[in-house]
Formats: C-alpha cells, structure tokens, sequence
C-alpha cells in the first residue's frame, strides 16, 4: 500500500494557478512556470498549502504530469 498522502486536488489546482503558473516570478520566465528549485525557494509564509516536502514529492509530480497531459 502507498504511503503517500491523498492530496486535495483543489489546494493542487490552487498551488499550480498561484505559484507554479501564476506568479509574476512563472510568468516572467521563459517557459511560463517556475522550475522546481524555485518553486521549493518558495517560503512557507508565501505557499502555506503545503510543506516543501510536500511540493517536492507530491505537488511537483503532479504538475508536471498535468504539463505533459496539456501539451498532448
């Protein structure tokens, strides 16, 4: 059985439209998102949703699966 938290997939959808896509930092880069060592570089104060181990091990993975989803 996995060990992985059930993720709530609004506070996802939010954390991907706030931060990795939506922030002025995602939406000055090149590629339009922040990569990941920007995305962790994040504060708490500033991304409360989830821990940076969360956004590593979880939030990150699905980000970039939703990325290769859109690009199909």
């Amino acid at each position: 059985p996995s060990q992985r938290k059930r993720l709530r997939p609004a506070l996802v959808w939010a954390e991907i439209c706030s931060y990795l896509k939506g922030s002025a930092e995602a939406v000055a880069t090149e590629l339009g998102h922040l990569s990941l060592d920007t995305y962790l570089a994040l504060g708490a104060r500033r991304a409360a949703n989830f821990s940076r181990e969360m956004r590593e091990v979880e939030v990150w993975p699905v980000f970039c699966r939703y990325q290769r989803v859109k690009r199909q």
